[in-house]
């Protein structure tokens, strides 16, 4: 098995829409611009490992996916990834009740435990990769053909979760103590349990969620970063949504509830002072990090940036 140390939370794919001359112009919060190959940002060593589960982490694992998935097919895919990802530890657990100690199994366990969630999202990608380049294209109908809308449900569902940001923002939501710590530990499981969660609720109600492409107009661009998804309304209802993700420096996306009012207005092209507010809280959502095309871009969004939205809960657990 090909193991991949070097994993990006952000995908590589993605953030090549903003290159200039093979580099991408990145600002750490508190530090100048600088440009950087995006093969080299949103990494970190490691990043999608499963977890050595314990037969206690296991059980609460399977305790709050059955007390808080109430549809019968989401609980059953969520506890089908839960005995997918849980299986190195078992083996794990298997060898060392039975005193086994083999160096060649133990390694090749590691490799499964560091791949296969790196599998998962690359083959989300590969799916994904016409379905970007066709709303880069401005294609707008993705959403009214079924197959491209459950794949691209579940990939904006996965773009949302995957980070760094969403990891640490849903963690630190617990008191600290014994709870938070084996949320935290089993988080590598749960966000897939909740992008398979939010991307069915999106897909099968799709018939109420209006899916717009957003352009910049003349002059201006969109900038990204290390949270690239989020919603721009607050949270606490189904409906509480407008998914925002910027696709290149010209253009966007949003998903939201065609019943509500939209959170920017009618017009799908977006004039400076609404660019201006978007990449403000693109800034302010990020972790560490924002990217664009250019260091002027980058620059303004941290001088504007707006408070950092909360945490988009409200498609996490789709309707019985």
């Amino acid at each position: 098995m090909t193991v991949t140390r070097r994993q990006h939370y952000v995908w590589r794919h993605y953030l090549s829409a903003w290159e200039t001359n093979g580099n991408v112009s990145v600002l750490r919060k508190g530090r100048p611009v600088f440009a950087s190959n995006p093969i080299n940002i949103a990494v970190e060593r490691d990043f999608y490992r499963l977890p050595v589960l314990s037969e206690d982490d296991e059980t609460f694992a399977r305790v709050l996916i059955e007390q808080t998935i109430k549809t019968s097919m989401l609980r059953d895919l969520a506890l089908g990834w839960l005995k997918d990802f849980a299986a190195p530890s078992r083996l794990r657990r298997y060898l060392e009740a039975s005193g086994v100690q083999d160096a060649e199994i133990t390694a090749e366990i590691e490799k499964v435990e560091i791949q296969s969630e790196e599998n998962l999202h690359s083959s989300a990608e590969n799916t994904a990769i016409s379905l970007l380049d066709a709303l880069r294209n401005g294609q707008r109908d993705l959403w009214s053909i079924d197959e491209h809308a459950m794949d691209l449900a579940f990939f904006l569902s996965l773009q949302h979760l995957r980070t760094k940001n969403m990891r640490h923002r849903t963690v630190s939501g617990f008191p600290a103590g014994p709870i938070r710590e084996r949320v935290e530990k089993i988080w590598p499981i749960l966000r897939l349990v909740f992008a398979t969660n939010m991307g069915w609720s999106l897909y099968s109600e799709r018939e109420n969620w209006r899916f717009r492409i957003l352009n910049a107009s003349a002059g201006l661009a969109f900038i990204t970063g290390d949270q690239p998804t989020l919603n721009l309304l607050p949270g606490g209802g189904h409906y509480a949504l407008a998914l925002y993700y910027p696709i290149n420096p010209t253009r966007a996306i949003i998903l939201e509830a065609k019943h509500m009012p939209s959170a920017i207005g009618p017009d799908d092209n977006i004039a400076d002072g609404m660019v201006t507010d978007l990449n403000a809280k693109i800034f302010a959502a990020s972790y560490e990090q924002v990217f664009g095309r250019n260091a002027q871009h980058l620059e303004q969004a941290a001088a504007v940036s707006a408070p950092k939205p909360p945490i988009m809960i409200s498609v996490l657990q789709a309707r019985p």
